[in-house]
């Protein structure tokens, strides 16, 4: 693990994320991404309507976790804070992925 607390710059040229956590952000975002495709194809391929209710629903979980996570990237201040707020408003947690 990296341990010399190197900082990627933010974009007001701050760091905000060790190089460490925006790797591991890109990946969990590369992950929901992938995901929400996959739903969003089978939801497409399905018969079955309950089936395709599913598969939807599937990616609409996804879809969310991908605006939390874009969320918390373009979080203006402490990131950790701004988690908290995302959180509690249900921004990001409550919208569906066809708004």
């Amino acid at each position: 693990m990296e341990q010399d607390g190197r900082r990627a710059p933010g974009r007001d040229g701050g760091g905000r994320l060790t190089e460490q956590e925006l790797y591991f952000v890109t990946r969990a975002l590369d992950a929901e991404l992938l995901a929400l495709q996959k739903n969003d194809h089978y939801a497409e391929e399905m018969a079955d309507e309950n089936a395709r209710r599913l598969m939807q629903e599937h990616a609409d979980i996804h879809h969310r976790r991908v605006r939390l996570l874009l969320g918390l990237l373009d979080a203006p201040d402490d990131i950790t804070t701004h988690a908290k707020l995302l959180l509690q408003s249900g921004e990001g947690v409550q919208a569906g992925a066809h708004d």
